[in-house]
């Protein structure tokens, strides 16, 4: 009868074992973003006897798969080789929430979260990367505008005019993640083609200017060519323009004054 128990609780640990898959997850820090390397936990690092270096493969959920190189760095098994291709790739950024399911055969499916506590919306081909990042609902334009009509009008019918001007200026669509009621998770981000062109990497602060005269001094996150506006002046300015009101409407950001430490925009309802 004992000999029985144990045969049957053997049985249990081994389906248990396959419907509970081997996982992990890490946050994407900083380090990680400068490192271009990701350390698997050391718990989870156990688990193999792999002799190194050898390949890994991670997979979405597309069916998309990499192969990233596996070395041992600072007495740590990570992801080397692959890696930043990979974040590029699926647009992983600070802040993102990343989950390692192992399945056997030094083979992982990996899924994506963003800020919003929601899964990325994965590419489906791998040059898909400008149009994952920014899809359609992000564009990028000039503004054009007379000098001498400088502070007038530059908005008419619901249209930025494009004529006599040289004003960059991007539009965006209002998302979920710019009007989170999570409050923290919210922030909007600036396409990298406007911030690597037109941006500066010293700004702590952007201006923000309606048409109504009102201002509003935003933080900012800059990381290499990345911007992203947040925290709680960013609530501030989303939640006094109403922006949980106008979500899937467009706004655009039309930069009128630009220093090397401090730049404004114009923000303007489509």
């Amino acid at each position: 009868m004992k000999k029985r128990r144990r045969e049957e609780g053997s049985n249990k640990d081994k389906n248990f074992k396959k419907i509970n898959p081997k996982k992990f997850f890490k946050i994407i820090l900083p380090k990680i973003l400068q490192s271009k390397t990701l350390s698997i936990p050391d718990a989870f690092a156990k688990e193999f006897n792999l002799q190194l270096p050898t390949n890994a493969r991670l997979t979405i959920r597309t069916g998309l798969s990499w192969k990233i190189a596996l070395e041992q760095v600072d007495n740590k098994l990570c992801f080397t080789k692959g890696w930043a291709n990979f974040m590029e790739q699926n647009a992983v950024e600070y802040g993102y929430f990343l989950e390692f399911e192992y399945q056997g055969n030094k083979r992982f499916k990996v899924y994506i979260f963003d800020l919003s506590c929601s899964e990325i919306d994965y590419p489906t081909k791998y040059d898909q990367y400008a149009k994952q990042k920014f899809p359609q609902n992000v564009k990028e334009k000039v503004v054009e505008d007379d000098e001498d009509e400088a502070e007038k009008d530059i908005h008419r019918g619901g249209k930025v005019l494009e004529r006599n001007s040289n004003r960059p200026s991007f539009t965006i669509t209002v998302q979920q993640s710019h009007i989170s009621i999570k409050g923290k998770y919210c922030y909007m981000q600036f396409p990298r083609g406007f911030s690597s062109q037109h941006m500066e990497k010293s700004y702590e602060s952007i201006m923000l200017q309606t048409g109504d005269g009102r201002e509003w001094h935003v933080a900012c996150y800059v990381y290499k060519q990345l911007i992203r506006l947040h925290g709680k002046s960013w609530r501030k300015f989303m939640k006094e323009n109403h922006w949980d009101e106008h979500k899937g409407e467009e706004y655009t950001f039309v930069l009128v004054d630009k220093k090397s430490s401090s730049v404004t925009f114009k923000v303007i309802k489509e």
